[in-house]
């Protein structure tokens, strides 16, 4: 499976293929090297996931593509990119989600392979006020608030309970999205310059968003993101994960505490 675009922050093409392997796990190829997923160090502190190799490269974004995996089941694949970052399609991942369910079979992974939540984890951000937690639950559950406070009067909330189709039809399409303020200073960041009205919803300072697909298409992106950064651990969560104003810096570090407190269980 090949999928081309620019991607979202650096806004240089890529290619983005996707592989069959033999091996249980997410791998991923680059410069003839094959890595899992789980062993690569990650960076989720500019505005998105990024995997870094050993050699000092990296590939940015990530997420969508690894929230498109896990939504539909697939932990054993590999993938390569030919780029700086992946493709942002739409800004969502529904363009790879519908061709790889078409195209991919679904991959069950053995009961012991699951990682299981059995005590309460949370890790936060006390500037912002933020913090995302994982508790013991059945199946995969989540609940993502997204709060830009009194003078936007934007406040989302959205609940999530796990299945292939509530992830296509629920989160799949749910775009990225930016700021009005904020886009002058990501830019001089180097960063979004691959942005657009066709892959990146605008939230004004004041009036109504337009154009989107979901009343709480925001609290819904972060709930992709939230996916796609949990599938850093390599295989399925099983628990409740509660996120509040939340964004990659903290999936990414409650993913690290999951790898380190936890291990794979046979309950799931």
């Amino acid at each position: 499976m090949v999928l081309q675009g620019k991607g979202l922050h650096t806004g240089v093409e890529s290619t983005l293929r996707l592989y069959p392997v033999d091996e249980l796990g997410i791998w991923v190829e680059k410069e003839g090297k094959r890595y899992n997923l789980q062993d690569l160090e990650v960076d989720g502190s500019a505005r998105g996931t990024a995997l870094l190799f050993p050699d000092g490269k990296s590939l940015k974004t990530v997420e969508h593509l690894l929230a498109a995996l896990s939504g539909l089941g697939v932990w054993q694949v590999a993938f390569s990119v030919e780029g700086p970052e992946v493709p942002a399609m739409d800004g969502s991942c529904f363009p790879l989600a519908k061709e790889l369910s078409g195209n991919v079979e679904e991959i069950s992974l053995e009961k012991d392979l699951c990682v299981d939540v059995a005590f309460p984890i949370w890790v936060h951000d006390e500037n912002r006020k933020a913090f995302v937690a994982a508790f013991p639950g059945e199946g995969f559950q989540t609940s993502v608030v997204v709060n830009y406070g009194t003078e936007r009067g934007i406040t989302q909330a959205f609940e999530y309970v796990h299945s292939e189709g509530a992830f296509l039809e629920e989160v799949a399409k749910a775009r990225t999205f930016v700021l009005e303020e904020e886009i002058e200073f990501v830019i001089s960041r180097g960063l979004g310059l691959g942005g657009s009205k066709d892959n990146t919803v605008v939230v004004p300072l004041r009036g109504p968003m337009e154009g989107l697909r979901y009343p709480d298409e925001l609290a819904r992106h972060k709930t992709l993101d939230l996916i796609g950064d949990l599938s850093l651990l390599g295989s399925p969560v099983r628990g409740i994960v509660v996120s509040y104003k939340g964004g990659h810096a903290l999936n990414v570090e409650l993913a690290r505490r999951l790898k380190r407190l936890l291990v794979r269980d046979n309950v799931c």
